[in-house]
């Protein structure tokens, strides 16, 4: 099964989503309202990827585009939909992310 909760299922229910598809007919149980909060994850974990995944993200985006119009897509994919990879994936943007996950984790302790 399928857990909702990791990049993995993330990076899976996107995919799916963008080619037309819905993730629930794929073993993804998870309630409307969970999508925000899983993409609000999945934001924060795409800063912690290998850069090689960039080019997936392009793809993922490539099918957004072509199978939604910016108002079609759910409001909680629309950061993904306008995002600039390259700008938000650079070294400096993924340094920035650490330092914010080390000082949460170092204030959560």
């Amino acid at each position: 099964s399928n857990c909702c909760h990791c990049e993995k299922c993330h990076l899976t229910i996107l995919c799916l989503i963008a080619g037309k598809n819905d993730p629930r007919e794929y073993g993804f149980n998870y309630k409307n309202d969970e999508l925000a909060g899983m993409m609000k994850d999945f934001r924060m974990e795409i800063h912690f990827t290998h850069p090689s995944s960039n080019i997936l993200y392009h793809i993922i985006q490539k099918e957004l585009h072509k199978n939604y119009a910016i108002n079609e897509v759910d409001k909680s994919l629309k950061w993904y939909y306008k995002m600039d990879i390259e700008k938000e994936l650079s070294a400096q943007k993924r340094v920035m992310y650490r330092f914010i996950r080390k000082a949460k984790k170092m204030l959560r302790n």
